[in-house]
């Protein structure tokens, strides 16, 4: 997982370094924060039971790597004074709420597999938001990304962002599908048909 995440952090770093003046600064700063923080959770946080074959992880992670570097070369080449403070608060406050909510329930996560609760199989999570959809993890990093969308405030960026909104989607779609071919618990799997996959109450 950390073929997925540290190129962008890498790339981050080579395209400037972290300031704080202008609109760039922020939405450079906001995606350097993040995918740092990606790769603090796979060294310190996930514990993994299964493993991302290369081709995936390569996909992946240049897809990653060339939506972040055009978003942040577009937003480079736009004047400040057309960003609109509002908006740009907006984003803020959706990507730092992206972040703590998806922090969270990665922990969450964790310590139910530190805890040795799916010793005798696989059971759903339970807590926040888990008890709700099947993926709140993905469904805030979707906030997250909605929150740089916000930032960088221009039609590329929104185009170069759909990524993170389809792929994680598609993987919240795909984790019910699994938990419905390995969930052994009754109560499980009455649980399962009450959680939406991603969206709470929605989807």
């Amino acid at each position: 997982m950390l073929l997925i995440y540290s190129p962008c952090v890498i790339a981050c770093l080579i395209i400037q370094r972290p300031a704080l003046t202008t609109q760039f600064d922020l939405a450079h700063l906001f995606a350097l924060i993040h995918f740092s923080k990606r790769v603090f959770e796979v060294l310190f946080v996930h514990i993994y039971k299964s493993k991302t074959d290369l081709e995936t992880a390569i996909s992946i992670s240049s897809t990653y790597t060339i939506t972040t570097v055009l978003d942040l070369l577009v937003v480079r080449g736009i004047p400040n004074y057309v960003y609109s403070d509002t908006v740009t608060r907006c984003g803020i406050f959706l990507f730092i709420v992206g972040e703590l909510i998806n922090l969270y329930h990665h922990v969450l996560l964790r310590n139910m597999r530190t805890k040795g609760q799916n010793a005798k199989g696989y059971s759903l999570p339970k807590g926040g938001l888990f008890n709700f959809v099947l993926a709140p993890h993905y469904f805030s990093e979707q906030i997250t990304f909605l929150g740089l969308i916000l930032v960088s405030q221009n039609i590329v960026s929104v185009t170069l962002r759909l990524f993170p909104f389809i792929y994680l989607s598609s993987r919240a779609a795909e984790t019910r599908a699994w938990y419905n071919l390995n969930l052994e618990d009754a109560q499980d799997k009455a649980e399962l048909v009450k959680r939406k996959n991603l969206i709470p109450f929605i989807w």
